[in-house]
């Protein structure tokens, strides 16, 4: 399409793949499309190969590296704009994602703050070069540092039954020994 041919013409003059800004389908998704030039054997371009991607095929992705409760994750554009989340996301939240977005842009260290549901959760913005999205994660500290005291605890109890096991193992191994 006409929309396309500017990155199409980057893709031959520049001899490397783009990827277009995020477009609107006909259905209401959002997708990207990826121009990849293909060369023959001089290293000239002969060829570019168009894809479309369907960013809610990243859904996938966030939504199973949020699946315990204790992280969010969102990829947005460059105004901020939630393209996917690891949750739905209403207007409203979608606001506060904007402003948390701006906040992270300038932070040059993961900040603490309260996120969208009212938790307090430590996040990070990494900045993606191509296509220009970023990635927000969240971590919420509490519930992380809640469960590893609970798992410390199971790890210590489960120590100390295996060292019970042990000093009966050798108070019985001993006693055997020193018998005539």
């Amino acid at each position: 399409s006409e929309s396309d041919a500017p990155f199409l013409k980057q893709a031959i003059e520049e001899k490397t793949f783009v990827i277009s800004e995020t477009r609107t389908s006909i259905y209401n998704t959002q997708y990207v499309a990826i121009f990849i030039p293909i060369f023959d054997a001089y290293g000239d371009v002969r060829a570019v190969l168009d894809a479309t991607v369907d960013i809610s095929s990243l859904w996938d992705i966030v939504a199973a590296t949020s699946q315990d409760g204790l992280t969010s994750l969102y990829i947005t554009d460059v105004t901020g704009t939630v393209l996917v989340a690891s949750s739905i996301v209403d207007e409203t939240q979608a606001v506060e994602i904007r402003e948390i977005y701006n906040t992270l842009t300038n932070a040059e260290t993961a900040q603490q703050y309260e996120n969208t549901f009212g938790n307090t959760v430590t996040g990070s913005l990494v900045r993606l070069s191509s296509p220009p999205w970023s990635v927000i994660a969240e971590v919420n500290l509490e519930s992380l540092v809640e469960k590893t005291q609970r798992n410390i605890l199971i790890l210590t109890a489960f120590s100390l039954v295996f060292l019970m096991m042990i000093f009966y193992t050798v108070t019985v191994f001993r006693s055997q020994l020193m018998l005539p």
